[in-house]
């Protein structure tokens, strides 16, 4: 029964269709693409920072305005210039007496802008119909902006670059003729050990990196250390060791079933926690948890209103502590002998998280409302709501991921656009035979306010996989079945909507212990997922193959035997327990 979810929560799952952001003027913080009339106020959806980033224009001069749509919605847009107190000062779009522009071409996704009067600390206004959802329903991006009569030279690339000889040269991460678009890289050099920087269109990042087996990271410079174990891969394939694609073994593992070829791997590593996706796919797999049972009040992260800055000089928060280790937890640590952490210095490591620490004193104090309405604001929690995501892709035979977090039902921005950091330890991934297998491993416990912890218990467990074009599935008609797109709106490893049927809800612990077959229903000690038979796989998404090999779909039998990096001891005692049997 554990695997049938409520007609209401599939309900709401079907809801999460529909996405619009600004890339250019740079959208107001964070940029978020569910900013929808029913659910926020206006006119942005979220509130002006108290500290804005203004992008300088010029009246008179001609830009090219875009923005990522992750849902091919019916319908068109318009763009407005308003002030500072939300009073319209210029109808930008369109400028033929229509109301919406783009009904022509209805994935359009650019529009060319000029400004014909001057305005201070004003706000471009980004709106875009859903027709499929209603004639009043609407979403919206919004960008703050100087548009001058004179822009300075300072301010002429976009606040990201250095204007040399009438040419923008923009910082690192940021391209474009005045610096105006991000890129997490610009050329394969910024893409370490063997990695390669491969362009994203209409993404947040135009383009990222890709990395080589066993490397990770935006640039991919991080790399697990430990080498490879009885159980996974880190380092570099091994099909002749390794029965799952020359990844991993599946008998290391617990394995949940999520639809007829999509399957979850994970089991629990001492103060970590793996996690294998096996996914029917040739685009981006991802996976999202939240603890069970979690307050409705998450939806206030991040501060969008600027609370904490304006009471960081009123409250002294008290500092952490961490319990000193006892006695006997010292004898059986490892890392006994290593001197003492001064009072200055953090008194954990990773295999060593800090333990939960009551604070005393006064709760912070929260936002109000963060842009929401008070319907949205205190309505049940969405399967999207305030969800730790970790998703992948793989491209060219080099893999990405991405450490994300999901406020609502926007596309989940990865954790640094939230001041945050990656917090996998390792990862890699393959994509063959029409399948796309991604590993992440991970602490359990949260390391800041983007990730959320992997157990003890049970978590909401949410699980998408990108659509393909002329394969797509929409819970309503879209503007693709109205009315077609002139480019192809669906491409392989490029983060849009998942589509009405690759999705779902699976609640899962993840620090379940590994069942393992006992000693006697193995061979005199040997392996029984050491001697499946290794399937030899080509590298190809043509024809693809949906079903997974023999070896991934192994079942697992009782009794239940904890495993940690120790499987190779493990091994062997089986080895001897076997054989002690039979002599006897």
């Amino acid at each position: 029964m554990r695997d049938m979810v409520p007609l209401l929560l599939l309900t709401l799952v079907a809801m999460s269709d529909a996405h619009v952001a600004l890339t250019f003027p740079e959208p107001r913080y964070p940029a978020l693409d569910f900013l929808d009339t029913s659910r926020t106020m206006g006119p942005c959806g979220v509130p002006k920072q108290r500290q804005a980033h203004y992008t300088s224009l010029a009246v008179g001069s001609t830009y090219n305005f875009t923005w990522r749509m992750q849902y091919p919605h019916q319908g068109g847009y318009r763009i407005l210039l308003i002030d500072k107190d939300g009073n319209t000062v210029e109808e930008l779009a369109p400028l033929n007496g229509i109301e919406f522009a783009g009904t022509d071409d209805q994935t359009s996704q650019s529009q060319n802008i000029r400004f014909t009067r001057a305005c201070s600390e004003c706000t471009v206004v980004l709106e875009r119909q859903a027709l499929e959802w209603g004639k009043s329903y609407r979403f919206r991006s919004c960008a703050d902006v100087n548009v001058l009569e004179t822009i300075p030279e300072d301010d002429q690339c976009s606040g990201h670059g250095t204007l040399v000889n009438s040419r923008c040269v923009c910082e690192h991460g940021y391209k474009g003729d005045i610096c105006q678009y991000q890129t997490n890289c610009h050329l394969d050099e910024d893409c370490l050990n063997g990695g390669k920087c491969i362009e994203e269109p209409n993404s947040i990042a135009s383009a990222s990196c890709y990395c080589t087996y066993g490397f990770f990271g935006r640039n991919c410079k991080q790399t697990y250390e430990r080498g490879n174990d009885e159980c996974f891969a880190y380092t570099s394939i091994d099909e002749k060791r390794f029965t799952a694609y020359g990844m991993f073994s599946p008998a290391c593992f617990n394995k949940e079933k999520l639809t007829d070829n999509d399957f979850v791997y994970y089991r629990k590593i001492k103060n970590d926690v793996e996690i294998i996706l096996d996914f029917a796919s040739t685009s981006w797999v991802s996976i999202g948890w939240r603890p069970e049972g979690l307050d409705k009040s998450c939806r206030l992260f991040p501060d969008l209103e600027g609370v904490r800055n304006r009471r960081s000089a009123e409250v002294m928060m008290p500092p952490l502590t961490v319990p000193t280790p006892s006695h006997h937890s010292a004898q059986n640590d490892n890392t006994s002998s290593l001197p003492r952490f001064q009072d200055s210095e953090p008194a954990f490591t990773r295999d060593h998280p800090p333990a939960k620490v009551a604070q005393e004193g006064p709760r912070p104090i929260m936002p109000r409302n963060n842009g929401l309405l008070e319907t949205a604001l205190h309505a049940p929690l969405h399967a999207m709501d305030c969800i730790d995501v970790l998703i992948g892709a793989v491209r060219e035979g080099r893999t990405r991921v991405q450490d994300s977090y999901s406020r609502d039902r926007s596309t989940p921005l990865e954790d640094h656009r939230y001041e945050g950091e990656m917090s996998l330890v390792a990862s890699a991934g393959r994509e063959l035979d029409g399948r796309t297998v991604i590993m992440f491993r991970r602490p359990i416990q949260e390391i800041e306010p983007t990730d959320h912890p992997l157990g003890p218990g049970r978590m909401f467990v949410v699980w998408a996989k990108g659509q393909q074009q002329g394969a797509y599935s929409h819970g309503a008609p879209s503007a693709l079945e109205s009315s077609g797109s002139r480019v192809p709106f669906y491409m392989d490893d490029i983060l849009k909507y998942h589509g009405s049927r690759n999705r779902g809800v699976h609640p899962i612990d993840f620090t379940t212990p590994v069942k393992l077959p006992k000693p006697g229903d193995a061979a005199f000690g040997v392996n029984i997922a050491a001697a499946e038979p290794t399937l030899q796989h080509q590298q190809t998404a043509k024809s693809p193959k949906t079903s997974p090999s023999p070896a991934a779909i192994a079942t697992m039998a009782p009794p239940y035997v904890q495993v940690d990096d120790s499987s190779t001891r493990v091994s062997a005692i089986f080895v001897l327990v076997t054989a002690f049997i039979v002599l006897n």
